[in-house]
């Protein structure tokens, strides 16, 4: 196919007249300028590459990943190893680089993950964003003002802790002491009290260094020491 090729001047008509030089380059179309072409970046977890935009195109349905909807891009596929911090960067290129993270199956049906801009330059652009483990995400290298030329694309994630392994057990609890046996130590009431106040109802009582109940003394009566009960 032929293209025809015009050559105009300045609206200045003292200006219109005089010396020019053409100059023409030709490059490869980018394979990845649509969506359903997306060049795959496997899983790995840091990775960098060269490419272009030239020719690249906005397909209908794309997302606006810049100031305009006219901006050239090209796409680009990862999928998260572990859970990671991503870092994205294009320092280093020949544009005004600029970057979209998407998760989706198809270019009309895209979620833009939420991200971090951390540094924009006219020529770089650095994005910080959570990734889920197994997840693939979109990568759009888009392009400012419509600039075509070299860019550079640098991943680099940094796989988050694990969280440690729980005890199913719980902790064992401190054991209230409990109360030892109960101790009754009586001892036979003195002949002289007996005598101030006698008792109505029978009362068990002691010797001294008995620890057995004797049977109860009938009243007025005292029990003889060796009686049943006492040692």
């Amino acid at each position: 196919m032929s293209r025809r090729i015009a050559v105009d001047g300045p609206d200045d008509p003292n200006e219109r007249e005089g010396d020019y030089e053409l100059q023409l380059a030709l490059s490869d179309l980018p394979g990845n300028d649509d969506f359903a072409d997306a060049v795959s970046l496997g899983s790995a977890s840091q990775t960098s590459l060269e490419a272009h935009n030239r020719g690249a195109t906005q397909e209908p349905g794309e997302p606006i990943h810049g100031e305009g909807p006219c901006d050239p891009s090209v796409w680009y596929s990862w999928t998260a190893p572990p859970t990671s911090d991503v870092t994205l960067s294009t320092a280093d290129s020949e544009i005004l680089p600029l970057l979209g993270i998407y998760t989706g199956g198809s270019v009309g049906s895209l979620t833009r993950v939420p991200s971090t801009r951390t540094t924009a330059t006219y020529d770089r652009e650095v994005r910080t964003f959570r990734a889920t483990a197994g997840a693939t995400y979109k990568i759009a290298v888009d392009s400012g003002c419509g600039q075509m030329s070299d860019f550079r694309l640098a991943l680099a994630s940094q796989a988050l802790p694990a969280d440690p392994p729980g005890d199913p057990s719980p902790p064992p609890q401190p054991s209230e002491p409990q109360p030892g046996p109960h101790r009754c130590h009586l001892r036979r009431p003195s002949h002289r009290r007996r005598l101030a106040r006698r008792s109505t109802w029978p009362r068990p009582f002691r010797h001294s260094g008995c620890d057995a109940p004797c049977a109860a003394e009938p009243e007025g009566r005292s029990p003889a020491v060796g009686s049943a009960g006492c040692g």
